[in-house]
């Protein structure tokens, strides 16, 4: 067997990343942290029902329904 063929091979490991859902989740957490910190807790308790409720409409709905609906609304709300 001709051993140059294999001489610029690298068997190392290669380091290991960090996921992106992952990430996703902690740069939300810090964003939520922040915003409990700055804006007042009744304030923030009304955005987050409001994003609360549209997160359970799109699950009750499926995803890919629920986000052509909302293209559908907003497309709505342009021509008007």
């Amino acid at each position: 067997m001709d051993q140059a063929n294999y001489r610029n091979l690298r068997f190392e490991r290669r380091p290991r990343s960090v996921p992106v859902p992952l990430i996703v989740v902690g740069i939300t957490s810090a964003a939520f942290t922040l915003a409990w910190i700055v804006i007042p807790h009744g304030a923030l308790y009304w955005l987050m029902l409001l994003l609360l409720g549209g997160l359970a409409w799109a699950a009750s709905y499926g995803w890919r329904r629920a986000l052509s609906n909302l293209i559908a609304a907003l497309r709505r709300l342009e021509e008007s």
